[in-house]
């Protein structure tokens, strides 16, 4: 694990970008789909030039979890997500249709000094808005800390500029910003029927499919985004998901181990653990070795020591089990399943008096959960992660240090 990936997962390496969807100037409904689809598409392009910057997906997770909805927000409110977030830059900025043209104008904020950079500015028709967007990316990348390891040339050259039609533009940026579930799939759907190689289009409704446990469909979206493909990385994320929910875990650990090997980010390593877990293949690697991984290499990421516990238990280690949910309820004392986890770690591990200490107190409030007072290993208790790198909205959380005390001790 390298120090700058550590950094990264930890709170965001200096340089770390956040965008926010452009407003539109006096250019109407017609045109309104720009905004979205820029603050999807640059991050991407950031990220293909080596810039830390926050997926569309993690930054609208962000607004839900901090309660702000994710419209037009003040610069105050912007420079809140961002610390939240770790980013220390913002992009902001403007579109305007000129005719037939279309104008992009963005600005980077500093958000430790809260200062406006001169408008980057790219112009040209709307359905040339992703090569803009690349344009774009590559001066907000030369003013900011992160080498670049390529040329203009070779980022900006043609092959790297497919043919998308201006209807699948539209009908993608449309998608993004419809909170209607049927349209969005509709939209995404004609984005793909008018441009079939759209694979962020693709990579959308195949997001939204996982999410629905549409998995079959998902998988048949997922594999046909090819292997050259910016977008393949995400594919087999999202493929690897699928298949967890479709019972398909020798499959899901395959994708995961081998996402691993190319960066363990904390989603990657938590999912094969839990691939791991519910396959219990007798391959001989534990479940445990890879939630410890995924604690260290992300902080303040809460999927993982709930995991690790819960691995612990199905590995029969009750001590150290009961160690890391002690730290996941000192952050979430309402985290009911942490709760019952605590009750079968601290029985097994033959600790009966501090297990009747948790569980007479759960159940004088709820007595349904009478009915678990024993441990059931079955259970779906084991919680997946649904991005790589999910914000942690600058917590610091206890339950890591416990975690990490079991990464020590064991």
């Amino acid at each position: 694990m390298t120090s700058l990936l550590l950094l990264l997962l930890a709170g965001g390496l200096p340089g770390t970008v956040m965008v926010l969807p452009p407003t539109g100037i006096s250019s109407g409904a017609e045109q309104g789909w720009v905004g979205e689809a820029v603050s999807d598409l640059l991050p991407r392009e950031l990220a293909r030039l080596g810039v830390p910057a926050i997926d569309r997906f993690d930054r609208l997770r962000a607004h839900e979890a901090l309660a702000i909805p994710p419209v037009s927000v003040t610069r105050a409110t912007s420079i809140r997500i961002a610390e939240a977030l770790g980013a220390s830059r913002i992009v902001v900025g403007s579109y305007e249709a000129k005719g037939p043209s279309l104008s992009l104008a963005l600005r980077i904020l500093d958000v430790g000094r809260g200062a406006l950079s001169a408008p980057l500015i790219a112009e040209g028709p709307p359905e040339s808005l992703p090569g803009l967007v690349r344009s774009l990316a590559w001066d907000i990348a030369l003013s900011g800390p992160t080498p670049i390891t390529t040329t203009r040339e070779a980022f900006l050259g043609p092959s790297r500029s497919p043919p998308y039609s201006l209807v699948a533009l539209r009908s993608f940026g449309q998608a993004l910003a419809s909170r209607d579930g049927g349209a969005r799939r509709k939209l995404l759907k004609a984005a793909l029927a008018s441009t079939p190689s759209f694979d962020e289009a693709r990579i959308a409704l195949a997001r939204m499919q996982v999410e629905a446990r549409e998995s079959v469909a998902a998988l048949d979206t997922l594999a046909r985004v090819p292997p050259g493909s910016s977008s393949f990385r995400q594919a087999r994320f999202l493929a690897g998901r699928a298949d967890l929910d479709l019972g398909r875990y020798r499959d899901a650990a395959g994708i995961f181990a081998a996402l691993s090997v190319e960066a363990p980010t904390p989603g990657v390593l938590n999912n094969y653990a839990l691939a791991l877990l519910r396959a219990g293949d007798g391959s001989g690697e534990r479940a445990s070795d890879a939630l410890r991984k995924a604690v260290e290499v992300g902080p303040g990421v809460a999927e993982p020591p709930f995991n690790l516990g819960w691995a612990l238990l199905t590995e029969g280690d009750g001590d150290a089990a009961a160690l890391c949910m002690r730290g996941v309820l000192r952050d979430d004392p309402r985290d009911i399943h942490a709760r019952i986890v605590l009750v079968w770690s601290l029985t097994q591990a033959g600790r009966s008096e501090e297990a009747d200490a948790e569980w007479k107190p759960l159940v004088a409030v709820a007595p349904s959960y009478e009915a678990l007072a024993n441990a059931d290993l079955g259970r779906r208790f084991e919680r997946v992660m649904a991005s790589e790198n999910p914000p942690t909205l600058g917590q610091d959380r206890s339950q890591n240090a416990d975690a990490r005390r079991v990464l020590k001790d064991r």
